[in-house]
């Protein structure tokens, strides 16, 4: 799981399928993703998790930049 979102996050299964055993899943509140959660899709889960929740180098921001403990 990388980032933070709240139990009542919206859900979005990105990519993959959960009857099969690996996906990834997008949680949105309020339009922004809050978190990013890879089973068995390390690869996808850890790009989707750069372009949602880490910020650029070249100072834009992302949509938030706020990670698991």
């Amino acid at each position: 799981m990388h980032g933070l979102p709240a139990p009542a996050a919206e859900t979005h299964i990105a990519e993959g399928d959960p009857a099969q055993g690996c996906f990834v899943a997008v949680y949105r509140e309020n339009g922004e993703v809050t978190g990013v959660l890879g089973w068995n899709m390390p690869k996808q889960a850890r790009l989707l998790r750069r372009k949602h929740l880490v910020a650029p180098r070249n100072g834009q921001s992302a949509s938030t930049v706020r990670s698991a403990p």
